[in-house]
């Protein structure tokens, strides 16, 4: 948790610098969707959740170079681990309280990106890290499972931009691809927000 802190600190400390250089900065709000499957028998599932990104870079003449980051829900689910079981044993009646277990992450990625076109429709391409922090809570509440990695991962996306003087109105889309040790994580992003030219 405190590395997911620093990295978003290190992120805002990195966005108002580049606020005073002359370059451009955006802010976005959308919805994340895992397109992976979640294990079988789950109880309660959300794949994905409302997200936020922002990006600074530099324009040149028809492409910005820059920088992602962002908060990105990935799932949350609930699976029961051990059942209910009540049973009689000399004429008395015991109970077995039934165990469960939630399991979620969140996506924050520090990507380095090729936007091509500043104005109108544009297409994006970047790679960089993917910090995933995932936990898991328990129901008898005594404790939790917390676990930080960092991943490589690439990213796609296009979308357009509207502009007028120096605010653009972002309207776009960005699919990212995780590697972890033994699988792939795919999500794509549905986004909108504004950029600003300084």
């Amino acid at each position: 948790m405190k590395k997911c802190f620093l990295i978003c600190l290190v992120f805002a400390i990195t966005l108002s610098s580049h606020a005073y250089s002359g370059s451009i900065m955006g802010m976005y709000g959308g919805y994340n969707f895992l397109l992976n499957d979640l294990p079988e028998g789950v109880l309660e599932d959300s794949r994905g959740g409302i997200s936020f990104i922002g990006k600074v870079g530099y324009e040149f003449p028809g492409i910005t170079v820059g920088l992602l980051s962002g908060y990105l829900p990935m799932y949350y689910y609930e699976i029961i681990t051990r059942p209910a079981v009540t049973y009689i044993l000399f004429g008395y009646t015991f109970s077995i309280v039934e165990e469960r277990k939630k399991f979620s992450a969140y996506d924050i990625p520090v990507v380095a990106f090729v936007q091509y076109g500043t104005e109108g429709p544009y297409g994006l391409a970047g790679m960089g890290a993917h910090i995933i922090y995932s936990r898991v809570d328990y129901s008898t509440g005594f404790y939790a499972d917390e676990e930080t990695k960092a991943y490589l991962g690439f990213t796609l996306g296009g979308g357009y931009v509207l502009k007028y003087k120096k605010i653009g109105l972002d309207i776009g889309s960005l699919f990212n691809i995780i590697l972890k040790k033994n699988e792939t994580l795919s999500m794509i992003l549905l986004k909108a927000g504004f950029s600003f030219d300084f």
